[in-house]
């Protein structure tokens, strides 16, 4: 009788794990989540994901990347400059910024364009420049 029982306790130990593992979703699991959001173009359980992210996770920024992506099409200017803002250096900001700049100017918004111009580094500038005349 007692091999019986180990079996079903163990099948039982395994159930309860598995079931009490989404508690224990870590950051990239999170950030995945985000992506998938992303994909999808919820940005309501995108936004709510971004804010579950641990300030010292590296990847942090993504999801509020993602978002500002999405708020380019929407021409939804807050949402990029809070990014940007709070964003600063790297990759992200820069591509963020570049295709805004392109946008601008598709909208004909003169004076943010001038005033994120500026801030392009230079070859973006040179870039923006080429396609725009294109």
């Amino acid at each position: 009788m007692k091999a019986l029982t180990t079996p079903i306790r163990l099948a039982g130990l395994t159930l309860a794990l598995g079931a009490a593992l989404p508690a224990f979703a870590g950051p990239d699991d999170t950030l995945l989540s985000a992506r998938d959001a992303f994909r999808a173009n919820d940005l309501a359980k995108l936004a709510a994901i971004g804010d579950k992210l641990p300030d010292t996770y590296p990847l942090k920024d993504y999801p509020d990347y993602w978002l500002t992506w999405k708020a380019l099409d929407r021409n939804d200017d807050a949402q990029v400059r809070r990014f940007l803002s709070r964003v600063q250096e790297g990759l992200m900001p820069e591509r963020i910024r570049n295709e805004w700049v392109k946008k601008l100017g598709q909208r004909e918004d003169w004076t943010a364009f001038a005033e994120e111009w500026k801030k392009l580094p230079a070859e973006a500038a040179t870039r923006n420049r080429t396609a725009m005349a294109n």
